[in-house]
């Protein structure tokens, strides 16, 4: 029987590694173990992963530099080459397909989330246009879409109602971290935020929810951020502004072998997001037991569960509350933790793997 071709647009694993990269990457590390399927793996710069040496894998590199010259080579270049590799399936786990895909080529798209819909504002104008110009056109080529939440599956049904046959809601895994060596001057114990320093994650109206704790929870609980290379969004003015200096350690980026350290120590973990279209840091955090305060909308209800207090986003009392609630409240916090196996339980790569895979499949 001929093997299925199936290539995958890997650029995600080249940049320092987000959400979409590690998606990326936990995926490819399973679905490479495919026999029946010959991965061709295309990116415009070299990364490592040990899947890239399989015997069924072939990387294209295209040697680009800059992202006017990538942009190009995705947009014009790299369909001819996936003609030339005579693939039966593309597909992108980051939102775009190639503006020219050949017709015999069919295509399939990961959806992770609407944000230039929902929250514009938050973005940087680049990114915005980039989603802009080009999702609409990567939903209409789709034969098959794979988003990764009910929450965004929503989204599109309500932006993209024509899309809605061709939807496939795949959930995450769990990436599974190691509470390891760290060298980082921490608290004893502590609350934690881990992301990106941007707009969307509503780290203002966190700090200020935290400044508003009574100074003796905000001593035994220091605030810990971790996450660099973020934009609007000053962490250490809002800090020095609301007077809890003392009382905020801001470690900026993080290692994955440190993080899964500083998820282990943490009282709880903060993510009142404004928008999410998944969540991975909760189920991080379930992993070492630490139950979350979130937002009570888009996907953070749905993969918290049980393991979470939910507030209102865009209400600082109601995320003070959520704190102090898991932090005076042992009964509540007990509760929450003592949901966290069974909503772990509900997230793994190997289904998502098996899931993903038929999808790509021919029916």
């Amino acid at each position: 029987m001929q093997m299925l071709k199936v290539g995958v647009d890997c650029r995600p694993l080249s940049r320092p590694l987000s959400g979409i990269g590690r998606y990326t990457r936990e995926l490819l590390s399973l679905l490479t173990e495919a026999q029946d399927v010959h991965w061709f793996l295309y990116c415009d710069q070299v990364f490592e992963a040990p899947f890239a040496n399989r015997p069924n894998v072939t990387l294209r590199l295209s040697g680009q530099s800059g992202s006017l010259a990538e942009h190009m080579w995705y947009q014009v270049a790299l369909p001819r080459q996936l003609k030339r590799d005579g693939l039966d399936v593309f597909w992108s786990p980051r939102h775009h397909l190639p503006l020219f895909m050949p017709s015999s080529v069919r295509a399939v798209v990961t959806i992770h989330d609407l944000t230039w819909k929902r929250f514009p504002e938050t973005m940087k104008p680049l990114q915005y246009w980039s989603e802009r110009l080009q999702m609409p056109h990567s939903l209409r080529k789709a034969a098959r879409i794979i988003t990764i939440s009910a929450s965004s599956r929503s989204d599109l049904a309500r932006y993209f109602p024509a899309t809605q046959t061709k939807v496939h809601v795949i959930p995450c895994g769990v990436t599974r971290l190691e509470a390891g060596a760290c060298e980082r001057a921490l608290p004893q114990q502590y609350l934690l935020f881990v992301g990106t320093p941007e707009p969307r994650k509503n780290i203002q109206r966190l700090l200020e929810a935290y400044a508003q704790l009574a100074p003796e929870l905000r001593s035994a609980y220091p605030l810990v951020l971790a996450g660099g290379h973020g934009w609007m969004v000053d962490i250490e003015q809002l800090v020095d502004q609301l007077g809890i200096r003392t009382d905020v350690v801001a470690l900026g980026a993080v290692s994955g072998a440190e993080l899964g350290y500083i998820y282990s120590k943490a009282r709880l973990l903060l993510m009142p997001s404004l928008y999410e279209g998944f969540g991975l840091p909760i189920l991080e955090a379930f992993q070492f037991g630490v139950p979350v305060v979130t937002a009570n909308c888009s996907s953070m209800p749905e993969v918290a569960g049980g393991g979470g207090c939910l507030v209102d986003p865009l209400q600082v009392e109601s995320i003070r509350a959520g704190i102090e609630r898991l932090l005076t409240d042992q009964k509540s916090y007990a509760d929450c933790v003592a949901q966290i196996t069974e909503q772990l339980a509900r997230y793994d790569w190997k289904l998502a793997v098996q899931s993903t895979l038929e999808v790509l499949r021919p029916d």
